[in-house]
């Protein structure tokens, strides 16, 4: 009877096992376990990421047909991370390539790239600056990982270092999500630093379009704003591809000769752009503003265009 009923409760037991597995480590878990020495993993890079195996970085957002992914491996992105008494000291990062033989330390393989993402968000929340900036540079590597709203986080949080924050900053813009254009406009001047506000204003640049231009426009003008702010908003402003209607309705608005200058220098490095070479022209011809005319024509004299060594030509002769 006893001997039937132990049979019995190992079946059921067995039974359970079957049942109810064990729940699989993540990442976090499989890292937390390990005390001193190097760790190793990789994982899948999102779309529009490669490298060549070494410390070099290419990140583009462009077709795979630009030039700059010649020799350039869309492979896993690999992580190496040493840890002291349980805590990360130092993390090296890598696009593409293979580990080298023999490296020692612990290997986790392929991991799942949105585990890898969400390990090394939280780590950047609370490591040191370095190990802090190339986990957050990983994680915005990682493939189907949507991290933008941890890094705004990231850099709202003003406990952490200004190096960490900017560098949350930065990947932000480089988020394929259009509603990142909302968090960051949202950021404008909403730090003491204006180092990290200019840092909002480059990122805004990378998305670009209608809205983007109408925000930097807007920043341009607004008198509360530092000047350094303002001038950097009219400088990636000039950076953004299709922005010279922007720039010639800014120059309108802009009372600054300071700031119209910063709108000059934009229209000489579109030497490109048609309506950018006319605009500066026309200015150096008829700006009543001795300097920022003088400015315009210092400008085409750089730019090496036919149209305005032409223009130089039949200025000087008139």
């Amino acid at each position: 009877m006893i001997e039937g009923i132990a049979r019995g409760t190992a079946a059921a037991v067995a039974a359970a096992v079957l049942v109810c597995p064990v729940k699989a480590q993540t990442v976090a878990d499989r890292i937390g376990e390990i005390r001193d020495g190097a760790v190793r993993m990789s994982f899948a890079a999102r779309d529009g990421v490669c490298g060549r195996g070494d410390r070099t970085r290419i990140v583009s957002r462009t077709k795979r047909s630009d030039e700059r992914w010649s020799g350039c491996d869309a492979g896993l992105i690999r992580v190496a991370l040493y840890l002291v008494d349980g805590t990360v000291v130092d993390l090296e990062t890598h696009v593409g390539g293979r580990w080298r033989s023999g490296g020692g330390g612990v290997d986790l393989g392929t991991v799942p790239a949105l585990e890898a993402a969400d390990y090394l968000m939280t780590l950047a929340a609370v490591v040191d600056s370095d190990p802090g900036k190339e986990a957050v540079f990983a994680a915005s590597l990682a493939d189907s990982a949507t991290v933008w709203p941890e890094l705004e986080r990231l850099a709202r949080d003003r406990s952490r270092p200004e190096e960490i924050r900017r560098q949350a900053i930065f990947w932000m813009g480089h988020a394929v999500d259009d509603d990142v254009v909302d968090a960051l406009t949202g950021m404008l001047g909403a730090f003491s630093s204006d180092r990290l506000n200019e840092h909002v204003v480059m990122a805004l640049s990378q998305h670009g379009g209608p809205r983007v231009a109408d925000v930097l426009q807007d920043l341009a003008v607004d008198e509360t704003a530092s000047v350094a702010l303002r001038g950097r908003a009219v400088f990636w402003l000039g950076q953004m591809k299709e922005s010279t209607p922007a720039l010639i309705e800014l120059y309108d608005r802009l009372e600054s000769t300071e700031l119209r200058e910063r709108v000059i220098f934009a229209y000489a490095h579109k030497r490109n752009d048609e309506d950018a070479m006319e605009e500066l022209m026309a200015l150096a011809r008829s700006e009543t503003n001795g300097e920022l005319r003088g400015k315009a024509i210092f400008w085409l004299g750089q730019v090496r265009d036919p149209r305005a060594v032409q223009f130089l030509a039949e200025l000087i002769n008139r």
